[in-house]
């Protein structure tokens, strides 16, 4: 079998670094995670998650396979490599689509269009992962793909926010949340991707799993916060005046209906509210 070369000072310093980083992360979420993921029901968004938690086996198998001395271990390296690679992307428009993917296609409120698009982008990543072998095809990819996502999201998020009126008032709304992780993520997981292109090392940091790990803990804490103490609850704020509590919590149900579990399009949402303030 084919001698591969040693990995570089760097590159191993690299590694590592992402290993402490990623189980450093998983301790500060731990807590969350249990609260808002397996004290839950098992959904389509639990499995998600769990592909997010991922690298926290991934970067240990690849960071042994690089290291260690046995021809056979540095042998599956290549493997090692391809299948970490997939796990990037778990799926195409056949099966199941990656949290990105299906929070991209939410938001458009199941835009046949939005689906059709990135599920072709994700598709040629997930090819790119397994089939190719031209240099840097996949960091380029990657990169292309997490621009789209940031470009579609940012623009369905800035509709919402305009169609809700002054973004003064709307700090605390889950749109501007998913608008400030969303540049958040597109940053973070962005500079690592170009660093590693350019750079030109081979490394799994994990980060894009563990911004979008993040991400979901965020949402349901966000969704517990808010969603259950809507402002309808307060008497004084509420458009319409009710004969008793069991009518009111009726009226609220109705009017801030629980978040789905990838969210819905933020536009529709803000003109159903906006119906119903008018009531």
């Amino acid at each position: 079998m084919a001698q591969r070369a040693a990995p570089t000072f760097v590159s191993l310093c690299i590694q590592h670094s992402s290993l402490a980083l990623v189980y450093y992360d998983y301790t500060l979420t731990f807590a969350s995670e249990v609260k808002y993921v397996w004290q839950r029901k098992i959904k389509f968004m639990t499995i998600l998650y769990v592909f997010c938690r991922y690298s926290l086996v991934a970067n240990v198998i690849y960071a042994v396979a690089i290291t260690s001395p046995l021809d056979k271990l540095r042998y599956y390296e290549n493997y090692a490599e391809e299948e970490i690679a997939v796990m990037q992307h778990i799926g195409s428009p056949r099966c199941s689509v990656s949290y990105v993917e299906s929070r991209t296609y939410a938001v458009f409120g199941g835009s046949k269009l939005v689906l059709l698009i990135f599920g072709l982008a994700g598709t040629l990543v997930t090819v790119l992962a397994t089939t190719t072998r031209l240099r840097n095809a996949l960091s380029i990819s990657t990169v292309g793909y997490q621009v789209l996502c940031a470009i579609f999201t940012t623009f369905r998020s800035i509709q919402a926010l305009i169609a809700n009126g002054d973004w003064r008032t709307q700090k605390h709304s889950l749109m501007f949340f998913i608008f400030q992780q969303g540049i958040l993520y597109f940053i973070f997981a962005t500079t690592f991707a170009t660093a590693s292109l350019i750079l030109d090392y081979r490394t799994y940091i994990g980060s894009p799993r563990l911004m979008t790990a993040r991400f979901v803990l965020h949402v349901r804490q966000w969704e517990e916060k808010h969603l259950n103490t809507s402002n309808y609850s307060d008497p004084q704020h509420s458009p319409v005046w009710f004969n008793n509590r069991q009518d009111e919590n009726i009226f609220i149900r109705a009017a801030t209906p629980e978040m789905p579990d990838l969210g819905e399009d933020p536009v529709e949402r803000a003109t159903r509210t906006s119906r119903v303030s008018i009531i």
